[in-house]
């Protein structure tokens, strides 16, 4: 009995009942850390590419917005107007003055440095030609008919008319990650009749699972400047039917340019 006794009230073997406890207590914590290592690489990863994403989304709007705000872009129309006078027309004679004219279609230039634009260069020049932004092609088509009235109209339509969207895929490199390829913007760019542009851009890769999106307002302001030159000069017209002396004819020739300068500034940058 003594012996029973002895053995019930012994201690021998609790410290490796502790030890495996403490094992299991420790083993249990160690998973639940890593678990949430796991989960939290995998949201970094996530949070990686979604920042990715968006940098790459503002960087090309402030892209964009650079390229427009240092664009300087002039269009020129030219109006060349012939008026001959028979000097020597006596009041009873039916001589009517004689008046043509011969207006050019708008041609685009560089503003700075002058130099001829003849492609559509960049969305700005090809939007500024919009039928439903400006008078573009209404003054193209006076030109080939030699109608000179719309030579006096504005640029700008004025009214609620609105371009057709031009759209157009953008390449992005982040140059402080070489590990990074190139991420695909989509830009859509619409301009009204009053000048106002909006350009859309967001990330172009579906695969990515997250998409964002800015918007670029900017404002097209036009400054028109006429200018007007004038040469007098004297030339005989030769009388094919009768043989009277030549008339003396009086030529003035005047020559009306107009030039219209477009500048943009920016209104806002919002999220889309």
């Amino acid at each position: 009995m003594v012996a029973i006794s002895n053995k019930l009230k012994s201690n021998s073997g609790a410290t490796l009942m502790m030890a495996l406890l403490f094992f299991v207590v420790c083993a249990v914590t160690g998973s639940m850390i890593l678990l949430s290592a796991t989960a939290a690489a995998g949201r970094l990863k996530g949070m990686k590419t979604s920042d990715q994403n968006y940098y790459a989304v503002y960087s090309a709007t402030k892209m964009v917005e650079k390229q427009l705000l240092s664009e300087q872009i002039e269009a020129r129309e030219v109006l060349t107007i012939v008026e001959r006078t028979n000097t020597h027309a006596s009041d009873d004679e039916d001589e009517e003055d004689r008046t043509t004219y011969d207006p050019k279609k708008p041609e685009f230039y560089l503003g700075t440095d002058n130099s001829p634009l003849n492609n559509d260069v960049g969305i700005l020049m090809a939007l500024l030609k919009d039928e439903g932004v400006s008078n573009y092609k209404a003054k193209e088509d006076a030109a080939y008919s030699r109608n000179p009235d719309m030579f006096n109209k504005r640029w700008f339509l004025r009214n609620d008319g609105k371009s057709e969207p031009i759209v157009s895929i953008i390449s992005v490199k982040d140059t402080s990650d070489n590990t990074i390829e190139e991420l695909s913007i989509k830009m859509t760019a619409t301009m009204d009749s009053d000048g106002k542009l909006i350009i859309d851009l967001e990330n172009n890769d579906s695969s990515l699972g997250n998409t964002y999106k800015m918007r670029l307002k900017m404002q097209c302001t036009e400054n028109c400047k006429l200018t007007e030159t004038s040469d007098e000069d004297d030339e005989e017209e030769e009388d094919e039917e009768d043989d009277e002396e030549d008339e003396d004819v009086e030529v003035i020739t005047t020559v009306k340019t107009r030039t219209y300068s477009f500048k943009l500034t920016t209104d806002s940058i919002e999220k889309g």
